[in-house]
């Protein structure tokens, strides 16, 4: 059986880093993809200011091929997100 996808979005300066216990903690029950949002962890800050929508855009686009249940968490901004 497939585990589900828990994504995680951290908030406004979370990145993998900061998620690590936890990340690892939730291993155990799915497949675990912890998304840096522009300007945080190792992603580029956009050229322009963005909004709550093109954040999620940008979610979307990250997570739009994978297969199966996912289930978003989103802490602070990240929860604004998704």
């Amino acid at each position: 059986m497939n585990k589900p996808t828990l994504i995680i979005l951290p908030g406004w300066g979370g990145n993998q880093q900061t998620w690590l216990d936890f990340i690892h903690l939730a291993e155990k029950n799915f497949e675990v993809l912890c998304i840096e949002l522009p300007c945080f962890g190792n992603e580029s800050c956009p050229k322009n200011v963005w909004g709550v929508e093109d954040y999620a855009n940008f979610v979307v686009q990250k997570i739009k091929n994978i297969e199966g249940e996912k289930i978003l968490l989103g802490h602070s901004f990240g929860g604004q997100v998704a």
